[in-house]
């Protein structure tokens, strides 16, 4: 009897599952993903920020060699033992950075004016997982190669030895199994620096009072080897640089490095930013309102932070092409001695140029280099 009462549920729930299959032929399919393990690293000493040791791998989300168009919806990367699966401490992390290979065919020009220097997405303590609103996606090539760089970090462990590596997992969607079109994301970095040069308002020689607002303090390179950002004027900046002990607010003008063609919407801020960050916010100097803020917090038994804000939204934030935007943070060093830093917020903003007539010769080029 138990038998078949167990085998009328079993065909009951296969007839149920069949109908809702056919009812709803427009459910959303489920997103696809790659994952990706870096080689595994010792550690056993400390490693600041951007000092410690990397790796940088070239790889693909598919095998296939017929290009179609794909949608990134999400990167996710975490800290892991040798056998890459076993958990390890996040402040093991000082970045997972995915970015796209350039010169590969046709996607230089379609791509520069939508990926900032390449990069899709990066990935620091406090935030382990990005995953873009509903409806919404970067578009890609199925047959685009990417640059995964993650780099180690460790201020916490003042003896004995770890092996850690990074664990990448990439999530996507085929634009060919969606119901409907997907919304496409175009992603503008925004970086806090200081002045090499004085005080000094970046990519104005004679700001305005407005403008003045967001001037730059004079500050040092976290690592003099690093390569500073030079404006239009010839002023010199950098955006890794030292904290002294003690409450400081840096502030910046982003207005040029927003490169707002036209008005649109902010659907997802991701934030980078190192132990000792206290808040970090766009502001919108025209009107003088806050867009976001996000807030950072620290581990209380040792250096390193355990949770920082991200924005997402399907309706998203509105910014403006004829707007002024200072982009701000503030550094609450409780140490005894200068400490490195770093500030950024890649936006995710609606691009509205974007339709599958334009994408279409990408996928031209892309097929006749794979032919050849």
């Amino acid at each position: 009897m138990k038998a078949r009462w167990l085998a009328i549920l079993v065909s009951s729930l296969a007839l149920a599952a069949s109908i809702f299959a056919v009812g709803c032929p427009n459910a959303a399919p489920e997103s696809l993903s790659s994952t990706f393990l870096l080689k595994t690293f010792t550690v056993d000493r400390i490693y600041r920020s951007m000092e410690g040791p990397g790796r940088k791998k070239t790889v693909r989300l598919l095998d296939a060699e017929d290009p179609e168009l794909l949608w990134i919806t999400g990167f996710e990367a975490v800290m892991v033992g040798a056998d890459g699966h076993t958990p390890r401490s996040q402040q093991y992390m000082c970045h997972s950075n995915w970015n796209l290979v350039p010169g590969q065919a046709g996607q230089d020009a379609f791509f520069d004016d939508r990926l900032i220097h390449g990069r899709m997405f990066t990935l620091s303590q406090g935030q382990t997982r990005i995953s873009l609103p509903a409806g919404f996606g970067i578009p890609m090539l199925s047959t685009s190669r990417y640059h995964l760089y993650a780099q180690v970090l460790n201020l916490h462990q003042k003896s004995g030895s770890e092996q850690v590596r990074h664990k990448v997992t990439v999530s996507y969607k085929r634009d060919r199994e969606l119901p409907q079109p997907y919304e496409a994301l175009s992603v503008i970095g925004l970086v806090v620096m200081v002045s090499l040069d004085g005080p000094a308002v970046f990519g104005r020689s004679d700001p305005s009072e407005l403008e003045k607002a967001a001037t730059c303090l004079p500050g040092e390179k976290a690592t003099p080897g690093n390569a500073g950002h030079v404006d239009r004027h010839g002023q010199e900046f950098t955006g890794h640089f030292r904290v002294p002990p003690g409450r400081h607010v840096y502030r910046t003008l982003v207005s040029d490095r927003m490169r707002l063609k036209y008005d649109t919407t902010i659907h997802y801020i991701a934030v980078h930013l190192h132990p000792f960050a206290e808040s970090m916010w766009l502001r919108d100097l025209t009107t003088d309102e806050i867009v976001y803020t996000a807030n950072a917090v620290n581990f209380e038994e040792s250096t390193g932070l355990e949770h920082v804000d991200f924005y997402s939204s399907e309706k998203g934030i509105p910014v403006f092409k004829d707007h002024q935007y200072e982009l701000g943070v503030i550094y609450d060093n409780t140490s005894a001695e200068d400490q490195d830093a770093m500030a950024v917020f890649n936006l995710y903003t609606h691009d509205k140029e974007f339709d599958a007539a334009a994408f279409a010769p990408i996928l031209e080029a892309s097929k006749s280099a794979t032919a050849r």
